[in-house]
């Protein structure tokens, strides 16, 4: 939100105004089905996936999100399975 309240695109990370919003959040968060995630945990699905991704060659850093071949000459090896492709999308829900 910029000063005047409204709505702006930003990059990076976000700025949780105050201690109340962030518990409302949080909340919200929890009614929604992700109170008990641990996306960064052994045994999540993302672990998982990033696992699989790494065994088959793939380059995975999970603080970033980032996904890659570490050169062109493995992109070009690669087996692409439709798990590995699944595995290597972005989360978005």
């Amino acid at each position: 939100m910029s000063e005047g309240g409204v709505p702006q695109a930003a990059r990076g990370q976000a700025r949780i105004p105050s201690i109340e919003i962030l518990e409302q959040l949080v909340g919200q968060a929890k009614k929604e089905g992700w109170g008990d995630y641990d996306g960064d945990g052994i045994g999540s699905p993302i672990a998982a996936a990033a696992d699989r991704l790494r065994k088959a060659g793939a380059v995975v850093d999970t603080v970033s999100g980032d996904v890659g071949w570490p050169n062109k000459e493995a992109a070009g090896q690669a087996n692409l399975t439709d798990q590995i492709v699944e595995d290597g999308r972005p989360n978005d829900t």
